[in-house]
């Protein structure tokens, strides 16, 4: 979607991204991103985004203005007319390249797994989802329109999130005072650990689920 082309499983940067995003993931999953594990996905995003940086200037020298082929060219046509999004600039489609592969695969991956695996271990869960799919979806393709009528897998999907975070330690801080369904969060209010809250048992009796 992105470079316009597929990747053979063996091809040297295509395992350079795969282990990147894995190892970024991973390092910030387990700790606080101003430690050694913090520079290690720091080091390993630099390294997906030379490559992506590559592709950018790859996809300059052989631009089809006619015929654009890919996420890169249909973004590098907006920075030359700038009919849609003023002030694009290729900075910020490395950095919209960034998201796409660092925040929407590894991410998907886990969830996935995850779910698969508490399915394996709930068979009870298991057919309750497979028989909402099968009643909303039937023989077709799932699509995004049936998610309003899949009400149990939505459900099912949230909790894997709540049990199994994917990154249970990231730091964020309100920039300013806010006020949450009627609770007022001060200005610097940090939250560090995504993981204990959602398995705190004052909040969920069934913690493990």
């Amino acid at each position: 979607m992105a470079f316009g082309k597929r990747y053979d499983c063996e091809d040297e940067t295509f395992r350079e991204l795969s282990e990147s995003n894995v190892t970024v993931a991973f390092e910030l999953g387990t700790a606080n991103t101003l430690n050694r594990a913090g520079f290690n996905a720091l080091k390993s995003s630099f390294k997906v985004r030379d490559v992506v940086r590559e592709e950018i200037s790859r996809h300059l020298e052989h631009l089809d203005r006619e015929s654009p082929r890919d996420f890169f060219d249909f973004c590098l046509l907006e920075v030359e007319q700038q009919e849609k999004v003023d002030g694009l600039t290729e900075e910020n489609i490395l950095y919209m390249t960034l998201d796409l592969f660092i925040a929407g695969t590894d991410t998907t991956t886990n969830t996935l797994l995850w779910s698969l695996l508490y399915m394996t271990l709930n068979l009870d869960i298991q057919d309750k989802v497979q028989r909402e799919v099968d009643v909303v979806v039937g023989e077709s393709l799932p699509t995004l329109s049936h998610r309003s009528q899949l009400p149990y897998v939505n459900v099912c999907l949230l909790e894997v999130m709540r049990i199994c975070p994917l990154l249970p330690i990231v730091g964020h801080a309100t920039t300013q005072k806010a006020t949450v369904q009627g609770y007022d969060i001060p200005e610097g209010t940090k939250v560090l650990n995504m993981h204990s809250l959602p398995m705190d048992p004052a909040y969920w009796p069934d913690a493990d689920g």
